[in-house]
């Protein structure tokens, strides 16, 4: 065999193995990356879990040092202390003074009143940076949510990490939960996976409001384009009136809602920085 027929023969064999070889090398120096490719990012569809969702309403002049503050100093001690995953959200229509922290909680009711992440990272200096922090911000609200999956759903276009999402605070009227749940099973959240709406993720409230009566609900889209996107023809609309009309008239007393913007670089994925910049 002449040696340049050799030499072509050697090259090809070693594109295709470092071809076979990178992925899992990939996956090796980037799990991260690899663990929201493998779209780690939806709550889970079989079971419930708790979340901590804390609203931090920043005072203006603060906000870039707020996010300077939490990638910098608060996030690494966060990880340092075992935190596995926070997501910020920032608040783009409604109050644009806003971040929310969504952090679950693996180990339900018992984890709470036990020491945080930053507690344990950093002992008594702890009140120290806690401090700090709460002096970037004018008001922090701290809420528990119970993910419910039997009311939730994740679309099989839903790849990844959403860049935006329309977060729901909705609270009914007394006595009308179950009405309401029922009119969730069995008409709306049908009529959602037949459209083109990625996921809806339903939780409730069990601290920090009222338990009995209010719902968290998470949209995750593509694009803001999708907020409020009309349906595409009438006949869409009619039957999208049909499902809305189902729910009772004043089921529901109050909704508010947002639209919000993913945070990546002040958020923690797999007890790491994400790794990527923000939007």
């Amino acid at each position: 065999m002449k040696p340049m027929h050799l030499t072509r023969i050697i090259f090809i064999a070693l594109a295709l193995l470092l071809a076979l070889a990178t992925p899992a090398l990939m996956r090796k120096a980037f799990p991260q990356a690899a663990a929201q490719s493998a779209n780690g990012f939806a709550p889970p569809a079989d079971k419930t879990e708790l979340w901590q969702i804390q609203i931090y309403r920043v005072k203006p002049a603060n906000r870039a040092e707020f996010t300077s503050f939490i990638k910098h100093e608060y996030n690494p001690a966060r990880i340092k202390g075992g935190m596995q995953r926070l997501d910020y959200w920032e608040t783009v229509y409604g109050n644009t003074a806003e971040f929310i922290g969504i952090q679950p909680m693996p180990e339900g009711y018992a984890g709470i009143g036990k020491p945080t992440s930053v507690n344990k990272a950093l002992g008594a200096s702890a009140a120290n940076l806690q401090a700090r922090h709460a002096r970037l911000y004018e008001d922090r609200l701290t809420y528990i949510v119970r993910y419910e999956p039997t009311l939730s759903f994740t679309s099989a276009k839903f790849q990844g990490k959403p860049d935006w999402a329309i977060l729901n605070i909705e609270e009914l009227t007394p006595g009308q939960t179950k009405v309401y749940e029922d009119w969730l099973k069995n008409d709306f959240i049908p009529a959602e996976r037949q459209g083109n709406t990625l996921a809806r993720w339903y939780a409730r409230m069990r601290f920090g409001g009222d338990m009995n009566n209010t719902y968290w609900m998470m949209r995750p889209l593509s694009s803001p384009a999708e907020f409020d996107q009309p349906a595409p023809n009438a006949e869409a609309r009619a039957r999208a009136a049909a499902v809305t009309n189902k729910l009772p008239v004043g089921a529901m007393a109050r909704l508010e809602r947002r639209l919000v913007r993913y945070r990546p670089d002040i958020s923690i994925f797999d007890g790491k920085p994400v790794l990527v910049a923000a939007n």
